[in-house]
């Protein structure tokens, strides 16, 4: 299957132009305990991982294509494939187009994407909301001097994927995308709109931004699947979302702040998250770069709202930059929930073999009395190393 699949992606690149790369990777879990649940996958698993992508431009028009891959060996649920752009980008003097699916980033903060909204969540590949679905839209944007504004149109929502009962990392009851509702008679075909507004003013960054549509997390109702057996049920509801977030740069100091208020999931909720990143430059004169991450999260959502983790949580972390030849990173932090005992460890660290491979490496541990929205992962430590082939 995978020979077709590049074949099928060398044919625009030999056809037409254009430049074609990407990576393979290949992945090991380890899980550091048997599992809490009956049919779970045991303690190491192994996955195969493809994202080419194919870029043209041509004059002022931009094409990409960048499919994604995933096949995992002891849990089906988990393999799949997911289309992360297709888009024809137009770009003239002071306005660009863009139509297709494509990925949007908003935000600042490091330790939670509070106002990204535009991309589902691949909660399939990670458990920190980095990973994104390709989600289909229309951006019109015009740049002025004093600032940029873009309006986005969404003719179809992508629904959240769940790990199935071999999952590792999911609740004790299984969440059925098949069966899940939607507030809206349109259920995912249902538009969405959002404009969002950024600038700067000295070392301050600004960005504002309004949107109104199917909300990207779904609230959990009770019900039973076809089998007879007790499930989760997403359901999706209607949300209006306004946001704010601001980034000031100063010599070694990075201030950051988010904000959203949201109604649409019973009475209107508010959050953000905000904190300061402070680089130590050439460390003990070395090339190395040290950063120290301090951010704090507030929720405020009621019972109608999909739940959170962050209600009144703590974030700190440190980053290591070894700014050699390789790229080496290491990323350490820690979570903290202000209302009961528990924290989460993690920590990523990356670096190139070569030119063409490069290893990564990340771990989780959970620890604390779970008493909170974590408890299902209790038994769930775990680490990933992946090699990746880029080409």
């Amino acid at each position: 299957m995978l020979k077709y699949i590049f074949i099928i992606l060398l044919i625009p690149q030999v056809s037409l132009g254009g430049e074609l790369r990407g990576y393979m990777a290949g992945e090991i879990s380890v899980f550091r305990q048997a599992p809490q649940y009956a049919g779970q996958q045991g303690t190491i698993n192994t996955a195969f991982l493809l994202q080419p992508e194919y870029i043209k431009e041509q004059g002022k028009n931009l094409f990409t294509v960048k499919p994604f891959l995933r096949l995992d060996k002891n849990d089906s649920q988990k393999s799949h494939v997911d289309m992360r752009e297709l888009s024809w980008n137009y770009f003239a003097d002071d306005w660009e187009f863009m139509a297709g699916i494509g990925k949007v980033y908003w935000g600042v903060v490091e330790s939670r994407h509070l106002v990204d909204i535009i991309n589902q969540t691949d909660t399939l590949e990670t458990i920190d909301g980095e990973e994104k679905l390709g989600q289909p839209l229309i951006q019109i944007a015009t740049l002025q001097d004093w600032g940029t504004i873009r309006f986005f149109a969404m003719p179809y929502f992508r629904e959240r994927e769940y790990g199935g009962v071999k999952s590792r990392l999911r609740t004790s009851k299984i969440i059925d995308t098949d069966s899940a509702k939607f507030e809206s008679p349109l259920n995912e075909r249902a538009p969405d709109f959002a404009i969002r507004y950024t600038h700067y003013i000295g070392d301050i960054d600004i960005g504002l931004a309004n949107f109104y549509g199917t909300s990207r997390e779904p609230l959990f109702q009770s019900g039973t699947n076809k089998a007879g057996q007790s499930v989760w049920i997403p359901y999706y509801q209607r949300i209006n979302q306004t946001s704010i977030d601001v980034q000031l740069t100063t010599e070694g100091w990075l201030w950051k702040l988010e904000g959203i208020t949201v109604s649409g999931q019973g009475e209107r909720f508010n959050a953000v998250s905000g904190g300061v990143e402070y680089t130590l430059y050439q460390l003990f004169d070395s090339e190395a770069d040290l950063g120290l991450i301090a951010e704090y999260h507030r929720d405020d959502r009621g019972r109608n709202a999909p739940i959170t983790q962050f209600d009144n949580d703590s974030f700190i972390a440190t980053r290591l930059a070894f700014n050699n030849a390789d790229d080496t990173q290491i990323l350490a932090g820690m979570f903290i929930d202000n209302n009961t005992s528990e924290h989460t460890f993690s920590i990523e660290a990356s670096t190139r073999l070569t030119d063409k491979w490069k290893v990564e490496l990340e771990a989780t541990v959970f620890a604390g009395s779970f008493t909170g929205t974590s408890g299902f992962a209790q038994k769930d430590d775990f680490a990933i190393l992946r090699l990746s082939r880029y080409f």
